[in-house]
């Protein structure tokens, strides 16, 4: 995907499909321009997805937490 000068860019569906796959899978890295037109570089090596979850131990233990937290993403 390609934004004129000066705008940015929507991923669609299928992108972020392959976008969610990859950051579980492997990894996504993106380069771009900020608002300034300066580059950026962005990659889930350098900001890896962390989900934080509640336990409650009286009910699920921490195996239940890790497939709920997976799947629901």
């Amino acid at each position: 995907m390609i934004a004129k000068t000066g705008e940015t860019i929507a991923p669609d569906a299928d992108t972020l499909a392959l976008a969610s796959v990859a950051a579980r899978n492997g990894s996504v890295s993106v380069v771009g321009r900020d608002a300034n037109g300066m580059r950026v570089e962005e990659s889930t090596q350098k900001r890896p997805l962390q989900i934080s979850a509640l336990v409650d131990s009286e009910v699920e233990t921490s195996l239940d937490v890790l497939k709920r937290t997976m799947f629901s993403r």
